[in-house]
């Protein structure tokens, strides 16, 4: 085909290269989970609600079998949201390869914002580990707790849902307060604190024939 389109006074040695090689991969479908790539700041006050999520959380991926097997997600194009105090909700498109082709092509970015409040609760001490012989009273006998929690969350806290303590073992010469420690506390709270951090104590026999 290249002599036919030269002149005669031209002749042709040599081509090169002499030959072209093709690679042919199946063009395969797999389904893939989709990752939010995004960055958020949220105004003092506010947290996630949970972390960004997407509509569908997954997509059809088509392409070649070689490229959708070095995949375990599709990413969503980078999205930056600065001083969040309202829930987003915005149609954005996927990333990857040229070679892939999406179903859907765009999903629905989902970020759950809500405003944080507080929250106080009166809880009794539960006391541990002392001997049926003896009686210990705590002084309080209960201890203030507050914590930060989201508004969607607050009504699902309640004084059962921490747990301070104090031990008997904890008892020493030189030890005239006894330690309070929080064993249980919701995992949805933000943040906790408690007062005291330390409670008074005596220690009285009980009466042999009760």
């Amino acid at each position: 085909m290249i002599v036919n389109q030269i002149s005669n006074e031209i002749q042709v040695l040599n081509i090169y290269p002499d030959s072209l090689y093709f690679n042919f991969n199946p063009i395969v479908q797999r389904k893939f989970p989709v990752k939010p790539k995004v960055n958020v700041t949220l105004l003092n006050q506010y947290m996630l609600k949970q972390s960004p999520y997407t509509t569908p959380d997954s997509v059809m991926v088509k392409g070649p079998e070689d490229v959708l097997d070095t995949l375990k997600f599709i990413s969503t194009r980078g999205q930056k949201y600065k001083d969040l105090s309202h829930s987003v909700q915005r149609n954005v498109s996927l990333t990857g390869d040229d070679k892939l082709q999406f179903t859907p092509r765009r999903v629905v970015l989902n970020i759950p914002v809500e405003q944080i409040t507080e929250g106080t609760r009166e809880i009794p001490l539960v006391i541990k580990d002392v001997p049926d012989s003896i009686e210990l009273k705590a002084f309080p006998s209960s201890i203030k707790v507050s914590y930060k929690v989201g508004l969607s969350q607050y009504d699902q806290v309640n004084a059962a849902s921490f747990h301070p303590s104090i031990d008997y073992d904890s008892i020493s010469a030189s030890r005239q307060k006894l330690p309070v420690t929080m064993e249980k506390y919701p995992q949805n709270v933000i943040s906790y604190d408690y007062y005291p951090k330390e409670v008074e104590f005596i220690l009285e026999k009980k009466n042999s024939n009760q």
